[in-house]
């Protein structure tokens, strides 16, 4: 994707393309996405940085239709470079680029309007980035007097669209 970014495509059957008589049947994709420690490097249980390792997350998808495309992953603990000592860790992010279905488990609450949803009610229209979780911890200096644990917060059903 980018000289930071890079997508290793597996070989292990889980990528493929089929066709058939009537042309593009389904596609799979099977890969790695590796981050350069440039942009975000490993985090360790303890808070400190793994600088041996890149962060990686795999992915795999399958699509039936070119409006069909729905990428999930999660991406195990690591920091932004620069932001020393303030951690990420994301369960479950969605790329959602279909009109036939949603990600398992995406919740949209009870207010929300989008243009996606056809008469409000064909959910399966809305595209964007849902986040499941994401937990956010910050360094040490801002641990409570009465704690050895980092300060934690965590966001949940976190939705981003065009609206």
């Amino acid at each position: 994707l980018s000289s930071n970014i890079q997508i290793n495509l597996k070989g292990d059957g889980g990528t493929y393309v089929a066709f058939d008589c009537n042309g593009f049947k389904s596609m799979g994709v099977k890969a790695e996405v590796e981050f350069s420690q440039n942009i975000f490097i490993p985090e360790k249980p303890d808070g400190t940085l793994d600088n041996v390792n890149t962060l990686k997350s795999t992915f795999n998808t399958t699509l039936y239709d070119w409006n069909d495309l729905v990428v999930g992953l999660d991406i195990p603990p690591f920091q932004v470079k620069g932001l020393k000592g303030i951690g990420f860790n994301v369960k479950h992010a969605v790329f959602d680029f279909s009109d036939l279905h949603n990600a398992p488990g995406i919740v949209f609450p009870k207010q929300y309007q989008s243009s996606y949803f056809s008469g409000g009610t064909n959910v399966y229209l809305w595209r964007g980035f849902y986040l499941q979780e994401a937990t956010i911890t910050l360094s040490k200096e801002f641990k409570s007097k009465d704690s050895k644990d980092r300060l934690t917060f965590v966001t949940q059903n976190l939705l981003i669209d065009g609206q």
